[in-house]
């Protein structure tokens, strides 16, 4: 999936070089196409670090932090087809400020459980990693939310 996302990366920015009109700026085509892209980009580095790190149980905050991302993954989903009828977009894009807001709750108090608790520092170095990566997808969530923000509010 990581590969396919690259090569529609690539074949976006193309045709972008070859179009002389774009439906909307083509700056904000160009980020909005890397941003999506740098979220594939983390999905697959979450996963491949829980494969390479061995990760035998997934601890209840890493649970949560994903469903979260999920979540927001699905509000961008939503955001991101809206783009051409924008009338209920705002709704959508507030639910991914509200789940970075909730992933930040997430993550700090994982954070926090898991020096307080986690004895094994191979397994807390491991963990803080992946609960990193996790939160850099509520992020780059939230980010996609600011550009599609600012699309509609030009073309508003």
């Amino acid at each position: 999936m990581e590969h396919k996302a690259d090569e529609l990366t690539h074949e976006m920015v193309a045709l972008l070089h070859k179009s002389f009109i774009t439906p909307i700026d083509r700056e904000d085509i160009h980020q909005l196409t890397d941003l999506l892209d740098d979220l594939v980009d983390v999905i697959d580095d979450v996963s491949n670090k829980m494969i390479q790190y061995e990760l035998k149980e997934i601890p209840e905050d890493l649970f949560d932090l994903s469903v979260t991302g999920l979540k927001s993954l699905n509000e961008v989903f939503e955001a991101v087809s809206c783009l051409k009828n924008p009338v209920s977009i705002n709704v959508h894009l507030r639910r991914i400020h509200d789940f970075e807001d909730e992933g930040d709750r997430i993550y700090n108090k994982a954070i926090s459980g898991l020096f307080k608790k986690e004895k094994n520092a191979i397994k807390l170095i491991k963990l803080r990693d992946i609960y990193g990566e996790m939160e850099d997808l509520l992020d780059k969530s939230q980010r996609v939310a600011i550009v599609i923000e600012g699309i509609v509010v030009k073309h508003a």
